[in-house]
Formats: C-alpha cells, structure tokens, sequence
C-alpha cells in the first residue's frame, strides 16, 4: 500500500546555524551587487524590498554545497521527502524594507512545494497571511492563518496555498525554495 504525507502547512524549528550561514551569503549577494552597481534593477522586484533573481543560476559554490546538503536534508528529515525525488525550482531570498509587502499569490506554475526559512524576527508587523481555502470570501477569512515572522522558524507549503506577506516595517528577511517531487 502507498502511503503519503504531504503537507499542506507544516511548521518546523529550523538550527540556528543554517540561519547564520543565509544571513551571512544573503549579506554577501546584497554587498556583491552593490559594488557592481545592480542595486537599482534587483530593488524594482517588488514593493519596497529586494528580492534576489533564482540563486540556482548563483555560481558560489558553498551556497551551493548548503542547498544540496543542508537544505536537501532538512526537507527530507522534517517533512519526509525522499531526497531523490526533489527537484528544485526557484530559489530566492527576500528583504523587506520600511512598507515592504508581497501581494497575494501561489506558486502552482513553478512547483510543488514551498519552503521558507525566517531569517529575523518581527515583533509586530510583516506577517505571511495563508488562505488554506479560496473558494469565495467567507472562506478565505474563515480559513486564514497568520504567521509573525521568528528567526529559525521553517515553513513547508503546497504551492496552491494562496499567501501574502503584509507590510513589514521591521527589515523582514526571508529564505525561499520552491520545488518539485518527481
């Protein structure tokens, strides 16, 4: 008999040492296109923040190393893929500045599953609102869950889920990978 578990919101206390390793390349990408002068295109990704282009394309080969290792087994051990079938998709790190907030979305088109790591804490702004149903607009209020942003916190998601990220007002960072399962 096949058995599956699959998560639609899962909630996980990431190390704190995988954290530091992606605030610290995080701020490393951030000086390394300034000192090219790229800040100005990478800031117009969205409203008030950056957001990095697909750091699958990035050639550091420790970011690299950290995903198929570190990354590839924490899915793996806390919400029980088997490493062979991931695939990754997308892989972006997000900085949101005084205002800065995502507007409603999935990400069906690109991939399965979601994972964000919370790179800081927010005391009192910068949730990630999820609608765990979209049907109409009882339902979405009904069915919303709101997450405050906590350093070390990882959350695993189906790309269907609907999700924004409210205003931040408190330099909100972000750790994001979308993939498949073949």
């Amino acid at each position: 008999m096949l058995e599956l578990n699959y998560p639609l919101l899962k909630s996980v206390k990431v190390d704190n040492s995988l954290t530091i390793f992606l605030n610290k390349k995080f701020d490393f990408y951030i000086q390394n296109i300034k000192e090219q002068g790229q800040v100005d295109k990478a800031y117009n990704n969205f409203n008030n923040g950056f957001q990095t282009p697909n750091l699958l394309l990035w050639k550091d080969k420790e970011f690299k190393n950290f995903l198929n290792n570190e990354i590839l087994n924490l899915l793996s051990k806390k919400f029980f893929f088997k490493k062979n079938q991931i695939k990754y998709k997308w892989v972006h790190m997000l900085k949101y500045e005084s205002g800065g907030k995502m507007e409603a979305h999935r990400h069906m088109h690109n991939e399965d599953f979601v994972f964000f790591i919370y790179l800081n804490s927010c005391k009192s702004s910068g949730e990630t609102i999820f609608y765990l149903n979209n049907f109409d607009e009882n339902s979405l209020k009904r069915t919303k869950i709101s997450v405050l942003p906590k350093k070390n916190l990882g959350l695993c998601f189906s790309s269907l889920l609907v999700h924004e990220g409210f205003e931040s007002y408190e330099d909100k960072r972000i750790f994001v990978v979308g993939f498949r399962l073949s």
